[in-house]
C-alpha cells in the first residue's frame, strides 16, 4: 500500500512573503490561525521562522498538514482547535497570521470571540496579519444581493444562523 504521505515544496505569493516578513519576525513563536493544510505555515519554516504553529477546527485538514513534508526539519506544529477558544496563554505569541479564517466563522459574536483570542493571545506590539472577504467587491454583488434576498424571504439554508455563514458540503 502506497503511503499517502509525500513532501513538496510550498511557495507564498510574492506581497504575503512581504507581509510576513515585514511585520512578523522570524525570531518569535508564530499563529498560522485557521491554517488549513498549513501551507502558510510551512512556507514560513522554510523562510526560516523559529517557531510556527498552525491551528485548524478541521481533524482533516490538520492531518493533511501534518502529510506536507514529514520528517522536515525544522517543520511547524499543527493542532486541531478553535479560533473561538484558543488553548493558549495570553500573550503566547509574538505574531499571528489569519488568512481567509475569520469571515467562515458561523455567527458575528463567534467572529468577535475569535478575534477577542487572538489578541489575548499576542504579545504587545505585535501584529497579526488578517484577510478577508470584500464583501463590497463588484465581482461579488450579484452574489450577495441572491442571498439578501433568500434572507428576507425565507429560503435561505436553515442550517445557517446569520446572513453570511457559509456551510460547506
Amino acid at each position: 500500500k502506497a503511503s499517502r504521505t509525500h513532501q513538496r515544496d510550498v511557495c507564498l505569493p510574492g506581497f504575503l512573503r512581504g507581509l510576513l516578513e515585514t511585520y512578523l519576525p522570524k525570531d518569535e513563536r508564530i499563529l498560522d490561525a485557521g491554517c488549513a493544510v498549513g501551507e502558510v505555515a510551512h512556507a514560513m519554516v522554510r523562510l526560516g521562522y523559529r517557531e510556527v504553529i498552525g491551528v485548524d477546527l478541521s481533524p482533516e485538514m490538520i492531518a493533511a498538514a501534518r502529510d506536507v513534508a514529514p520528517g522536515r526539519e525544522p517543520s511547524p506544529s499543527f493542532q486541531v482547535g478553535d479560533l473561538a477558544h484558543l488553548a493558549f496563554p495570553d500573550l503566547h505569541f509574538g505574531g499571528a497570521v489569519a488568512l481567509h479564517a475569520v469571515t467562515p466563522i458561523p455567527t458575528g459574536t463567534l467572529r468577535e470571540k475569535a478575534l477577542g483570542e487572538l489578541h489575548r493571545t499576542l504579545r504587545a506590539g505585535s501584529c497579526l496579519i488578517l484577510s478577508t472577504f470584500l464583501r463590497e467587491d463588484p465581482a461579488f454583488t450579484t452574489c450577495w444581493e441572491e442571498e439578501s434576498t433568500r434572507w428576507r424571504t425565507g429560503r435561505h439554508d436553515p442550517r445557517l444562523h446569520e446572513l453570511g455563514d457559509r456551510i460547506d458540503g
